[in-house]
């Protein structure tokens, strides 16, 4: 009989501990989005052209708090890579992107970290992924991190632990980043992946003054509206 007390006062504290917790959480305003169109980050860098491609309104939808930058860099011998910012403050949006490729065809074949070495930042780790398509269509690879409690790191793991307890109990919710680059497909993995690093070393410094300033809002629903505006003159 004892241990049915212990037991049942040992569940009640842990009620009580997740009720705290619960209670302790920041409440993050889905109706309110990051306003962020990525200007800051040049289209021209040494080497590379790039050209802007709109945010999926259905993406925008599902992140409500968030801007997203997709873009296609272009080399002088025509290489491609694509090059895509999540920012936004629900770090419920952030996954690592082994996860987020499930069910899209492609499969990651080899992982490891990196280094990159941003001009004028200090030098940081990042994840490398070599990825290859289920139907044989061929191989690419993937250079990602994320910027989160204020650091730039190649996985979530304790920094996004770090991120919830200053939620709770430091200065708030702060805007967190997940930054891709990737090229698919490719012909030569080691060609590839030092393309994929240079680009992202080059585009660092501004990416991180943008990621980095005080953000502004308007309302979740303001982007989307004028890209449906913009959808319907172009029809």
């Amino acid at each position: 009989m004892r241990k049915i007390y212990i037991f049942t006062a040992v569940l009640m504290l842990l009620m009580v501990g997740w009720a705290i917790l619960a209670y302790s959480m920041p409440y993050i305003n889905p109706s309110r989005r990051i306003v962020e169109d990525f200007s800051g980050v040049p289209l021209r860098v040494d080497g590379w052209n790039g050209t802007n491609l709109p945010p999926k309104i259905g993406d925008l939808k599902i992140l409500s708090t968030a801007s997203i930058l997709s873009r296609i860099y272009e080399n002088e011998m025509g290489d491609q890579a694509w090059v895509s910012i999540l920012f936004g403050l629900d770090l419920g949006d952030f996954h690592q992107p082994e996860v987020c490729l499930k069910g899209t065809g492609l499969a990651v074949t080899g992982s490891k970290i990196v280094t990159i070495k941003p001009k004028g930042l200090p030098a940081h780790k990042a994840a490398l992924l070599t990825l290859t398509h289920e139907r044989g269509e061929g191989e690419g690879v993937m250079l990602y991190w994320f910027y989160i409690a204020g650091r730039s790191v190649p996985v979530m793991g304790g920094s996004k632990v770090r991120a919830l307890w200053d939620q709770m109990f430091g200065e708030g919710i702060k805007p967190s980043a997940k930054v891709m680059v990737q090229m698919f497909p490719i012909y030569d993995r080691d060609s590839a992946e030092k393309l994929v690093i240079d680009l992202a070393e080059k585009l660092e410094p501004s990416m991180h003054e943008v990621l980095s300033k005080e953000p502004r809002y308007e309302p979740s629903d303001a982007l989307i509206k004028r890209l449906e505006r913009q959808q319907n003159q172009d029809e």
